[in-house]
């Protein structure tokens, strides 16, 4: 797609992979947007809402922080760019192609998580 200048194309086919990926690993019902928001929450998990992360101590500040920015990189990735790809119509031009850099970031994140977590003893 991207050879052919379908960049908008290309930008919602990296969106719906990844979102499938990360559903997968996670075994969650959730999609897209809500299905980020949980499962890379640093809080604990609940019994119906697994988590996905980073290995290592949750007690550690750099844990947190990487925790949580990885949170919130996935949850504006999903609302800002996601958002724009499925629904600003319009021709998009290669400028876009920046954006196609945030899905390939998440997914290098993602599979440095363990998971999924279903329980607070489950945490690395």
């Amino acid at each position: 797609m991207w050879e052919a200048g379908e960049y908008q194309h290309a930008a919602q086919d990296a969106y719906i992979s990844l979102s499938e990926h990360i559903k997968t690993k996670a075994g969650s019902h959730l999609n897209e947007r809500d299905l980020v928001a949980q499962v890379f929450k640093p809080e604990p998990p609940t019994p119906t809402q697994s988590r996905l992360y980073f290995p290592g101590n949750p007690a550690d500040k750099n844990w947190q922080s990487r925790q949580q920015r990885l949170h919130l990189l996935a949850q504006g990735a999903f609302a800002g760019i996601r958002n724009i790809a499925v629904h600003v119509k319009g021709a998009w031009s290669e400028r876009w192609s920046s954006l196609l850099s945030c899905p390939s970031l998440l997914d290098g994140l993602m599979k440095r998580s363990c998971g999924p977590c279903r329980n607070a003893r489950d945490r690395p």
